[in-house]
């Protein structure tokens, strides 16, 4: 899993370096032109490691995904859709992320 980790970080910043090149790759795999690819994935905010570490820190605000998970589960609970309570520390696995660092 570490190496699919890495290999999504080196694909972030061969974007962030080589816009054109990026779109042009992701056009042939989605069979339209780069163009329409680098509209398609205009509003998406790819997230490097420094977002991704703080994402998988424990926190209960919007910049953490378990303050993310607690705020759907409330809103979840208050519709009634949701009875069971969710644990985020059990479908959270910042090791990936935090390997990166060492």
């Amino acid at each position: 899993m570490s190496a699919v980790v890495k290999s999504y970080f080196k694909a972030i910043d061969f974007i962030a370096a080589n816009p054109d090149k990026a779109y042009e790759i992701g056009a042939k795999y989605f069979k339209i032109t780069p163009s329409e690819f680098e509209e398609q994935i205009a509003g998406i905010k790819q997230l490097g490691l420094d977002d991704n570490q703080k994402m998988m820190s424990y926190g209960t605000g919007t910049g953490s995904l378990h303050g993310l998970i607690q705020q759907a589960y409330n809103f979840l609970q208050k519709k009634g859709t949701m009875k069971e309570k969710i644990d985020s520390t059990e479908i959270i696995e910042p090791r990936f992320i935090k390997e990166l660092n060492k």
